[in-house]
C-alpha cells in the first residue's frame, strides 16, 4: 500500500492526470475502489498543501507592503525631523547672533558706565575744591 501511494504521489508531481493513473493502476491489477480512495486522499493532501502555500504566498505579499508602507512612513518622519533640526539649528544661530549683539552692547555700556565714574569723580573732586576755596 505505501508503494503505491509513493507511486501515485511521484506521478501527480510528474504532471499525470488523476484519470489517467487510476487507468494504468487498474489495468495493472489494483482493485479501482482501492485506486479511488488512495488518490483522493493523495489530492486532497496535495490540495491542502497547495491552499496553505497560496495563504503563505499572500500573508508574504502583505507582509512586505505593511513593511515598505511603514519603511515610507518613517521616512517621511526622518525627513520632518531634519527640517525640524534644521529649523531648531537656524533659530539657535540666532538667539547666537543676539547674545553677541547684547555681549557687544553691554560692553559699550559698561565702558560708558566706567567714563561717567570717572567723570563723577573729576565733578565731585572740582565741587570739594570749589567749596575749600568759598570757606
Amino acid at each position: 500500500m505505501a508503494d503505491i501511494k509513493e507511486w501515485i504521489k511521484e506521478q501527480l508531481e510528474a504532471g499525470y492526470s488523476k484519470e489517467k493513473i487510476k487507468q494504468v493502476l487498474v489495468q495493472s491489477g489494483y482493485d479501482p475502489n482501492l485506486v479511488e480512495e488512495v488518490l483522493k486522499e493523495r489530492l486532497i493532501k496535495r490540495e491542502t498543501k497547495l491552499n496553505f502555500m497560496g495563504a503563505l504566498d499572500k500573508f508574504l505579499a502583505i507582509l512586505v507592503i505593511v513593511l515598505f508602507a511603514i519603511t515610507i512612513f518613517f521616512a517621511n518622519q526622518v525627513s520632518e525631523l531634519d527640517k525640524d533640526v534644521d529649523n531648531l539649528k537656524k533659530k539657535t544661530n540666532r538667539l547666537v547672533n543676539k547674545t553677541e549683539s547684547h555681549d557687544d552692547s553691554l560692553g559699550r555700556l559698561s565702558n560708558r558706565t566706567k567714563n561717567l565714574g570717572t567723570r563723577i569723580d573729576t565733578l565731585n573732586t572740582t565741587v570739594s575744591d570749589l567749596q575749600k576755596l568759598v570757606k
